[in-house]
């Protein structure tokens, strides 16, 4: 097979990773054009190995397995009348906006970050700003950590691919990150009930970012290895899992979304093992009354 690619004129190779070249190569040709286009859209030119992690990202989220490694990917780029290769650095011949490539949501999203003063922005402060600008939640979270334009910078702390952001200011943001997450309330009350349990606590920054929950050992035994439908008025919220060997529990974050949780909010669970249900209230400090 290999023998008959390689007699192919329009089969490209570079060792053993190959492509198809087209005369009429349009501008959606393939994926790696389209993560190319969407990246240099927002930032231009930018090196093949930035392009490369954002294809990673990507296609992480895609679940897609099968990457090409950064020369493999100059070799293309090199090849392909769409982009100019100059040493590590590759640009779209094609002037890009990424109002058009990426779309309006998308493009809100990067014009709030490209607005700070240092485009770059701790998670919570992103959220808000993209919940204010009309951005759910649940898509803000997932292009955090799957967009192919977004790039981490250090903990916690997330920018535009192909940005060169002060690392002094990104240390300062990653700080004020941190100590505003540790100023916000950890409260938490459990107790054991006729037929399960009920724990009530604050809803923080950590807990909306990952959808994770701890629970008291003894609330947590009464369910350790199962899985709970989540409840408000009888309408399923999502899943929630428990793990068999530790007391931490994950799959709550459709149900904070749905709520339209916030930090400082107050999150009381009431747990019937039973019936394999957990019955949530969001609400005020109201909810840590009896």
């Amino acid at each position: 097979m290999q023998r008959i690619l390689r007699a192919e004129p329009t089969v490209r190779w570079f060792g053993d990773w190959l492509w198809v070249h087209k005369d009429d190569q349009g501008p959606h040709a393939n994926r790696l054009v389209n993560t190319a286009r969407s990246i240099l859209s927002v930032n231009s030119p930018q090196t093949i190995t930035s392009i490369h992690e954002g294809a990673q990202r990507l296609w992480k989220f895609r679940r897609l397995e099968l990457l090409p490694p950064v020369e493999a990917m100059r070799a293309f780029f090199g090849n392909h009348s769409g982009f100019e290769v100059d040493g590590d650095q590759v640009r779209a011949l094609e002037p890009l906006d990424y109002h058009e490539v990426l779309g309006g949501v998308t493009a809100t999203m990067i014009d709030i970050l490209k607005s700070s003063p240092y485009q770059v922005m701790d998670r919570q402060s992103l959220r808000e700003a993209c919940r204010e600008a009309g951005i759910a939640p649940g898509t803000s979270t997932v292009w955090t950590t799957y967009a192919e334009w977004m790039q981490k910078f250090a903990q916690n702390v997330w920018g535009l691919r192909g940005s060169e952001p002060d690392m002094q200011a990104v240390e300062r943001i990653r700080r004020a990150a941190r100590a505003r997450s540790e100023a916000e309330p950890h409260r938490k009350s459990s107790s054991l009930i006729p037929g399960g349990a009920i724990q009530t606590m604050d809803v923080t920054t950590s807990c909306l970012a990952t959808g994770v929950l701890s629970f008291a050992p003894e609330v947590h035994r009464l369910v350790a290895g199962s899985a709970l439908d989540i409840v408000r008025a009888s309408e399923s919220l999502g899943t929630a899992k428990f793990g068999a060997s530790h007391f931490f529990s994950w799959g709550w974050l459709p149900m904070l979304r749905s709520l339209d949780a916030k930090p400082g909010d107050v999150l009381r669970i009431s747990i019937d093992p039973a019936a394999a249900r957990a019955e949530v209230q969001l609400g005020g400090p109201e909810l840590w009354g009896p």
